[in-house]
């Protein structure tokens, strides 16, 4: 009889136990960070680093939003390019010089500095306030007759918590394309970037 006793009453705890930590799942806060690339362009750099492989600069227009009431701190972005099932690792453009190129497009200039860019001084992503910008990265070893097939960023909080969204050169160019998409030009101007006709 007694361990009958002993065995509901486990049996109990565990139930008790395990309806707690439930609760405590349900109710925890819980980030939950996505990001999407809208507008991406390669330029070649005139980079003179020692050590270092030559490789053009990629540029990248990102959303990043959070579906939770909790900010999320992004820490640690990362960029890879495709070129067709190789995946190339990008380095942060701030590394390399103070100023960043100029971006040459369609008839127009855009000059892009440090205020753009989402990956540095790190930016809290908060519900309901998407955080939009660019990353501006040198990827090495990139070479120019390479075709970008596809992007990929992995955006890592002060937690640790990681997540990845990649978007393809295709996908990229048949938004661009559709009707009501946002012109470089929109997207650009939108940013607070200064732009010029040349």
């Amino acid at each position: 009889m007694e361990l009958a006793s002993l065995i509901v009453a486990i049996f109990a705890a565990l139930i008790s136990l395990l309806a707690g930590y439930a609760a405590w799942r349900a109710n925890r806060p819980k980030p939950k960070m996505a990001g999407l690339i809208t507008m991406g362009w390669r330029q070649e750099v005139a980079m003179n680093v020692v050590g270092e492989m030559c490789g053009d600069a990629i540029g990248l227009h990102v959303i990043l939003t959070n579906a939770s009431s909790h900010p999320i701190h992004p820490l640690h972005f990362e960029l890879e390019v495709s070129t067709g099932g190789v995946w190339l690792k990008g380095k942060r453009m701030q590394n390399y010089q103070t100023t960043l190129p100029e971006l040459r497009f369609s008839g127009y200039a855009a000059s892009l500095d440090y205020s753009h860019l989402v990956d540095w001084p790190p930016r809290a992503v908060n519900h309901g306030a998407p955080l939009m910008g660019f990353i501006y990265y040198v990827v090495p070893g990139l070479a120019p007759s390479a075709v970008i097939k596809e992007y990929r960023i992995t955006v890592t909080d002060v937690f640790g918590g990681a997540i990845t969204f990649k978007k393809s050169q295709f996908d990229l160019d048949a938004y661009h394309g559709r009707e009501g998409s946002h012109t470089t030009l929109e997207l650009l101007t939108q940013a607070g970037v200064p732009v010029r006709r040349v």
